[in-house]
């Protein structure tokens, strides 16, 4: 059930809500076909590009699709999802090396789980933006 503003109010809730709700749809399918994220491997990627590399190796070829032709305001519909995969699977019992790395390229002194898989999501999208984008040929 999707609740907002009707047509007649705003025109442009229908793509809105189109975007949301194909983005669940197939961040479902990830969570379906992705390796179980409680019995994590013990060798954790310790940078970005390692678990971009992961991520880009484990997910079907329609959700890294679905990833690179999303606009980049609208990658925050991945966090419930992607984001707790990557939570569970590459950040469990604090992965120091991999948030060094995030701390790195985030600029700070310190920062959180969240801001974390922001980098990751970020990351991966800007990859697969380059790989996977839907392009229209003539």
């Amino acid at each position: 059930n999707v609740t907002g503003p009707r047509l007649s109010e705003d025109k442009y809730i229908y793509q809105a809500s189109m975007r949301l709700l194909t983005t669940i749809f197939h961040m479902e399918l990830i969570e379906n076909s992705m390796p179980d994220p409680m019995n994590p491997n013990p060798f954790l990627p310790e940078t970005v590009e390692d678990v971009v590399k992961k991520l880009s190796d484990e997910l079907p070829l329609r959700d890294k699709s679905q990833i690179a032709n999303t606009k980049k305001p609208d990658l925050v519909y991945f966090y419930p999802t992607l984001g707790r995969y990557i939570r569970n699977k590459y950040l469990w019992n604090g992965n120091e090396p991999l948030k060094l790395d995030c701390m790195h390229k985030f600029g700070k002194a310190d920062i959180d789980e969240d801001d974390i898989i922001s980098i990751i999501i970020h990351a991966l999208w800007k990859q697969l933006s380059k790989t996977h984008k839907l392009r229209i040929v003539n």
